[in-house]
């Protein structure tokens, strides 16, 4: 017998115009020398002559053939996907929008992620540029502060190893830059001397041992960057540096990705002519940054550092270490919760979607079964059938993603709006390349499910589409999206309330009704209270006062050092809110006075007095706290006068003591106007601050809005989660009426049978809807422990906040149960009052 393993080799390599006569004369030859030589060295001979007519006039082209081959068979593939989306409407529509439902919100939350995750990344030495940090120990546990003594960064590259660079900053705020008759209000920025070694930002013109401006500013004072090299500018500030400055260099504008923004930068050095004190090692002024080598071991080098200053001041206590610079952004300020929150929403907004195809192919397979029988009776592979129904998925997968991007590009304005980013759509290889993931993961169980059906079987009628496995897995996957969709109904649910509470709370002061600015003008303390007279003499302005700091930011007034008598713990290194405040300021709020007196212009001496909230005399133990003293530091404070206790700062913080000192010649201002102020009042407010502050644009805000935007993150994600709750109820309400398409199509006969025998079109819906609705209820008891878990966890940032009741889970079970029957309701409704007859007569 010829042996087949050299014919097969040779038909693999052989063309095929040549492989038949070639074939044939080597079997001839075969027989004789089997004949004539003994079979051993027959099949010896055959070997050598197959393997010799491997050359290249004979070798087929196999690249071509395999690519020929390939192209066709994807062609045909594609071919029949869209003969089946045609003859398939119904479910090509149910899918289609479903995915590209589910692919928009993805899409959108992909761009904030990658803004977010962007961050502070475009410099080119990222992995190494590192921020000094201080951690200093307090009775309520550690304080960790990003300022650090001016003096720190060149010590540290001198006595320090492992440190490449140093940089000291620091935000200057808001100023006027002069030259001719063009005033230019700009962001000032103090920045050593390796501050563009370190960062990558780019210095475009001349060098930085002068001012160096921004290029768009450079264009607005000289019409273009180059005129601005050696130009003399004025530059006035109302707290820092003033004067005329030599431009010595431009950068480019700073990119949107950077936390730091500014339009101008001065020497660090030019920090301690406006400020004798920022040089000294006891104080903090600067935010340093270091360029590290690369082989800088972080662990060891924050070992080395942590008694770096109390080495150079032992009356301090902060010790120091470092943290990667970019990590800022995202881990300092919190954000990197709602980037993996958002995270999860996407991808169990996406895993919806996909469940819809998966149960939709599988419910349909009734429809394919037949068409897979007799191919695979015609010896189709299962693996081309599998090929056929992944191209299926992943041109479905493709036409989501144009859909969804045409979809976002519409809403991204009004996703910006919610996010406060201007964002931009990058359709990269990134997202193209995750669509095709999910295409092919959403039509893996189909593809393999289906191609598994046995030809035997298929034909002679026994589906398996029907198995208990199949609808098990089919309801399993209708739990899961149901679970999802309602546990982003109670976290919208809860989060509204808990915003609504928030600003419906009682504060213990007015929000109501107030503008605050910012004192921009040089200080004169005649002309501020001319300044302030005149502000309260407007027809429409009720009070007006001052203070330091914001009542909205309890971190800017934090000082400790208090004692008074019969102090027993360690409140003297307690940070307490202690905002310097002028007369009137109290009153303007609106903050109720318990006993004693606010501040006045008619005493004497208020610089020595101090008025505490009720808070501040249970800790000091006082029952008749006015008259007692208070000591800061070496001065004597005396307590004039009581007020209720009142939210300093944030509802994510407790009510704490707060100290009132006396400053009547601070710089934010605020006046409470009249409910029923108008346009005009405001405008008559305008004029008086421009008769002052002639230069400086008059920026107000209104301290109920301040307020809101406490809770800026917590209400994006109120909004948010309203809309993804309500994509992933109707991409989740979408599968069920495929579902409920497909069940009453493959129960047609019966239900044909149910009316002729007497059954009413009711129950035939209760029929039709109890196995699609029963899943939702079990999703309704998995959902609700984990909403109550997240709720709680997410609750616990809060001081205040409301409380977890029950209603809250009963009524987004109902809302789900509600869609649910509508959804379902319709399509079975429709199906109940068909003519029986119509569907007994269909073979």
């Amino acid at each position: 017998m010829i042996p087949r393993l050299p014919l097969k080799l040779l038909k693999r390599f052989c063309k095929p115009e040549y492989h038949i006569d070639v074939e044939g004369d080597l079997i001839e030859m075969y027989e004789e020398r089997v004949t004539m030589l003994g079979r051993r060295r027959a099949n010896f001979l055959l070997w050598r002559d197959v393997i010799l007519l491997f050359r290249p006039g004979m070798i087929r082209p196999f690249f071509e053939q395999h690519t020929h081959s390939n192209m066709s068979v994807v062609r045909h593939n594609i071919l029949i996907s869209f003969r089946s989306f045609r003859r398939r409407k119904t479910a090509f529509f149910i899918n289609l929008g479903s995915l590209s439902t589910g692919l928009t919100c993805a899409l959108l939350i992909y761009t904030w992620i990658a803004s977010e995750l962007s961050m502070d990344k475009f410099h080119e030495n990222d992995e190494r540029i590192f921020r000094v940090r201080a951690n200093y120990p307090s009775p309520t546990g550690i304080n960790t502060i990003d300022y650090t003594p001016s003096p720190l960064a060149e010590a540290m590259v001198a006595e320090v190893p492992g440190i490449e660079r140093a940089v000291s900053m620091a935000p200057m705020g808001s100023g006027i830059v002069t030259y001719g008759t063009k005033d230019v209000p700009a962001e000032g920025f103090f920045a050593s001397i390796d501050f563009f070694r370190v960062f990558s930002y780019k210095l475009l013109h001349g060098d930085n041992t002068g001012l160096v401006v921004s290029k768009s500013l450079a264009t607005k004072l000289f019409g273009n960057e180059i005129e601005a090299i050696g130009k003399v500018v004025d530059w006035t500030h109302p707290m820092r540096l003033q004067g005329p400055f030599a431009i010595s260099g431009v950068f480019d504008d700073v990119p949107a990705s950077s936390t730091w923004h500014f339009d101008i930068i001065f020497p660090y050095d030019k920090l301690a002519e406006g400020d004798r004190y920022s040089t000294q090692w006891n104080s903090s002024y600067a935010f340093t940054s270091l360029l590290l080598r690369a082989d800088t071991d972080i662990e060891a080098l924050n070992k080395k550092i942590a008694g770096f200053v109390i080495s150079k001041d032992p009356g301090t206590k902060g010790e120091l270490f470092v943290s990667r610079y970019s990590d800022k952004y995202l881990y300092d300020e919190g954000r990197i919760a709602y980037v993996k929150l958002f995270s999860l929403v996407a991808i169990f907004t996406l895993a919806i979607a996909c469940i819809n195809f998966v149960n939709l192919s599988t419910a349909q397979a009734s429809r394919k079964i037949k068409e897979i029988g007799v191919k695979k009776a015609l010896g189709v592979k299962r693996s081309t059938l599998i090929g056929q129904f992944l191209t299926e998925s992943v041109i479905m997968s493709c036409l989501s993603l144009m859909i969804a991007a045409g979809v976002s590009l519409l809403f991204l304005p009004y996703f910006n709006e919610l996010t406060g980013k201007q964002l931009t759509l990058d359709l990269d290889l990134k997202p193209v390349a995750f669509v095709l993931v999910i295409g092919i993961l959403a039509g893996s169980y189909p593809a393999f499910f289906l191609s598994a059906f046995r030809p035997a079987e298929v034909l002679k009628g026994k589906l398996i589409n029907n198995s208990g496995s199949e609808v098990l897995a089919r309801k399993g996957l209708v739990i899961l999206q149901f679970a999802i969709s309602i546990v982003f109904i109670t976290a919208f649910m809860i989060v509204n309330r808990q915003i609504a509470f928030v600003q419906t709370r009682n504060l213990g002061y007015s929000k109501d009704n107030i503008i605050s600015f910012f004192w921009r003008g040089e200080f004169d303390a005649m002309k501020f209270e001319s300044f302030v007279q005149e502000i309260k003499n407007i027809p429409g302005v009720l009070s007006a006062s001052n203070m330091g700091g914001s009542i909205l930011n309890r971190n800017y007034s934090l000082h400790n050092g208090f004692t008074w008598e019969g102090q027993v713990g360690n409140e003297k290194l307690i940070s307490f809110p202690s905002p310097t405040i002028s007369h009137g300021l109290i009153e303007t709020l609106g903050i109720e006075l318990k006993e004693g007196r606010t501040f006045s212009k008619d005493f004497q001496g208020e610089d020595t007095k101090m008025i505490v909230n009720e808070a501040a005399v249970k800790m000091m133990g006082f029952t008749d706290p006015v008259g007692k003293t208070v000591h800061y530091g070496t001065d004597r404070k005396e307590i004039v006068g009581v007020v209720k206790d009142f939210q300093f700062g944030s509802l994510h913080t407790e009510l704490r003591p707060v100290f009132f000192m006396y400053a009547p010649f601070r710089r934010d201002i605020l006046i409470r106007l009249e409910p029923t102020f108008d346009q005009r009042t405001l405008e008559r407010v305008q004029a008086v601050y421009h008769k002052y502050v002639p230069k400086y644009p008059f920026d107000f805000t209104f301290v109920d809005e301040d307020y809101n935007r406490l809770y800026e993150s917590e209400i994006r994600v109120s909004s948010l989660s309203a809309w993804f709750a309500a994509v992933a109820t109707l991409i989740s309400c979408i599968g069920l009426f495929g579902l409920a398409v497909f069940s009453c199509e493959r129960k047609m006969k019966e239900i044909g049978v149910r009316k002729v025998l007497g059954a009413s079109s009711m129950n035939i819906v209760r029929l039709l809807a109890s196995d699609i609705i029963a899943p939702v209820f079990i999703s309704i008891l998995i959902a609700v422990p984990i909403s109550y878990f997240i709720a709680a966890n997410w609750l616990d940032g809060f001081a205040f906040r409301i409380e977890l009741s029950w209603w809250f889970f009963v009524l987004s079970a109902g809302a789900a149960l509600l869609v649910t029957w509508i959804t379902v309701a319709l399509q079975t409704y429709r199906a109940a009052r068909a003519n029986p007859v119509n569907s007994l007569k269909v073979e």
